[in-house]
């Protein structure tokens, strides 16, 4: 059976995180209806500072500190690293390709 969805993980919140997801949000139909035809979840946000939970209690319900959870998560397809620099950026990188995810970094 095919998959009906497509799970991102998104690593960091900071300024270029918060802007993938609003991309992610004001194109949803597009992306689903035009471009890629299954429905895209923001299945888990990681940042290890919880003020960087964008508004919206939506949000806190998908929060964690821990970016191996999203890794570890069987159910997530996609991994969009954002945090920059180098470490640990690498390091969680090499793990979520190593857990078989696709990984999309900033």
């Amino acid at each position: 059976m095919k998959k009906e969805t497509i799970n991102i993980g998104i690593l960091g919140l900071g300024t270029v995180g918060q802007g993938v997801i609003r991309v992610l949000q004001e194109n949803k139909e597009f992306i689903e209806q035009k471009i890629y035809p299954k429905k895209i979840i923001l299945k888990k946000l990681a940042d290890k500072d919880k003020t960087k939970i964008l508004p919206g209690k939506k949000f806190y319900k998908i929060f964690t500190n821990s970016a191996e959870e999203i890794i570890n998560d069987p159910e997530i397809d996609i991994v969009v690293e954002t945090i920059g620099g180098f470490e640990p950026a690498k390091s969680l990188i090499m793990q979520a390709l190593g857990s078989g995810k696709h990984v999309v970094t900033a």
